[in-house]
C-alpha cells in the first residue's frame, strides 16, 4: 500500500510541477510578443480617366425603348470612334430591362418600359485631352455622363502597392522599436507580418448626381482635366517577440 501511494505522490507532483511550468511558460511567452501596426499614404500620379456614359430610354412598350437605346448606343459609339478611339477602349459596364413605376398615395402607377446600358470609355493619359471631345459626344448623343474616374493601371497599381507596403512594414518596425525601447526591452525576431489592408479605388473627378444633372458642369470638367497626386494607402499587422 506504501508502495503505491508513493507512487501517487509522485504523478501528482509530476503534473502540477508540469501544469505550474506550462501556465508560467505560457505567460511567459504571451508578455513577450508584440503586435503593432505599420501604415503608410503613398502618392501616386494616376494614369488613366474612365468615362462612364449612361444611356436611358422609356417607353410603353419594351421592344421600343430597347430599339431606341440601341440605335443611342450605336450613334455614341460612332462618334467616338470617329474621333480615333478603339474599339477596346470602350465596354459595357451593365445592361437592363425593367418596367418602370412611380410611387403615389395611392399606389404605383406604371411609366413604362425602362431600358439602360451604361458605357464605359478608359483613356491612357497620353489622351486625357480627348475627355471634353468624349463627354461631348455623349450628350449631344442623347447620352449623359455619369462620372469621371482618375484611375491606375495595372502596372501602376503594382507599382504604388509594393512602395506602401514596404513603407508600412518599415513604419511597424519602427514602432516595435520604440515600444521596446520604453517597456526597457530588446527587439527580437519577427514572427509573422500580414497585410491587413491595401487601399486604392478610382478618385471620382465630376459625378452626374452631385450636379443635379447639369449637361454645362459635365463639359467644364471635362476641358478642366488635370489629376495631380492621388494618395494610396496600406497597413500591414507586424508580431515581434521581446528580448
Amino acid at each position: 500500500m506504501d508502495k503505491y501511494m508513493s507512487l501517487a505522490i509522485i504523478i501528482v507532483a509530476i503534473v502540477v510541477v508540469a501544469g505550474y511550468i506550462y501556465v508560467n511558460g505560457s505567460g511567459q511567452t504571451s508578455t513577450n510578443i508584440l503586435s503593432v501596426q505599420g501604415q503608410s499614404t503613398v502618392k501616386t500620379d494616376p494614369d488613366r480617366v474612365s468615362v462612364v456614359i449612361n444611356i436611358e430610354t422609356l417607353d410603353d412598350d419594351a421592344s421600343d425603348a430597347r430599339d431606341e437605346n440601341v440605335e443611342i448606343v450605336e450613334d455614341i459609339k460612332i462618334a467616338l470612334f470617329l474621333l480615333g478611339l478603339d474599339r477596346d477602349d470602350v465596354s459595357t459596364l451593365s445592361f437592363r430591362e425593367y418596367p418602370e413605376y412611380e410611387w403615389k398615395d395611392d399606389g404605383k402607377e406604371f411609366k413604362g418600359y425602362k431600358v439602360t446600358h451604361i458605357l464605359k470609355v478608359l483613356l491612357e493619359e497620353e489622351y486625357f485631352d480627348k475627355t471634353g471631345d468624349i463627354v461631348d459626344a455623349a450628350i449631344d448623343n442623347k447620352g449623359y455622363v455619369s462620372y469621371i474616374n482618375f484611375e491606375l493601371s495595372e502596372e501602376k497599381q503594382a507599382e504604388a502597392k509594393k512602395l506602401a507596403l514596404e513603407q508600412a512594414t518599415r513604419d511597424a518596425k519602427e514602432k516595435a522599436e520604440s515600444i521596446a525601447l520604453g517597456a526597457d526591452k530588446k527587439l527580437g525576431r519577427l514572427v509573422s507580418v500580414q497585410a491587413s489592408d491595401f487601399y486604392y479605388n478610382p478618385w471620382v473627378f465630376y459625378e452626374y448626381a452631385e450636379t443635379g444633372g447639369d449637361e454645362v458642369s459635365a463639359r467644364k470638367a471635362a476641358t478642366n482635366i488635370n489629376p495631380g497626386e492621388k494618395d494610396v494607402r496600406a497597413s500591414v499587422t507586424a508580431i515581434y517577440k521581446l528580448k
